[in-house]
């Protein structure tokens, strides 16, 4: 499914449809500009590609939020970027969020013996 899902966003970043935006707003600025479209907007068509991708549960913006998170860190390592990058008060409370205190304890576990 991810495959799919991958598919269906490079179509769409190859041919956005509008100015620079993933997700168009059709209403504009005096400028003639489109307005930056909100988070439930832009939640809607990233769950219309899940569907389109035929996934059983589509994704939303938060489940990508904490996916990028959980990818970054375990690629870099770099917690304290990520802590800044969410906002979080701690590098605990990013651990939490991206699920990283949660692998840890399953990992410890797993190699426990007695």
């Amino acid at each position: 499914m991810a495959d799919k899902l991958r598919r269906v966003c490079r179509n769409r970043l190859k041919d956005p449809p509008g100015e620079d935006f993933i997700f168009k707003n059709r209403q504009r600025d005096a400028e003639g500009m489109p307005w930056a479209v909100s988070r439930k907007t832009t939640d809607n068509g990233i769950q219309d590609m899940g569907k389109i991708a035929r996934m059983d549960v589509p994704p939303g913006c938060h489940s990508l939020r904490k996916t990028f998170g959980c990818h970054y860190c375990r690629q870099s390592g770099d917690i304290a970027f990520l802590m800044i990058w969410f906002n979080h008060s701690s590098a605990e409370v990013t651990k939490r969020y991206i699920g990283i205190d949660l692998d840890e304890r399953v990992m410890k576990i797993r190699r426990f013996e007695i």
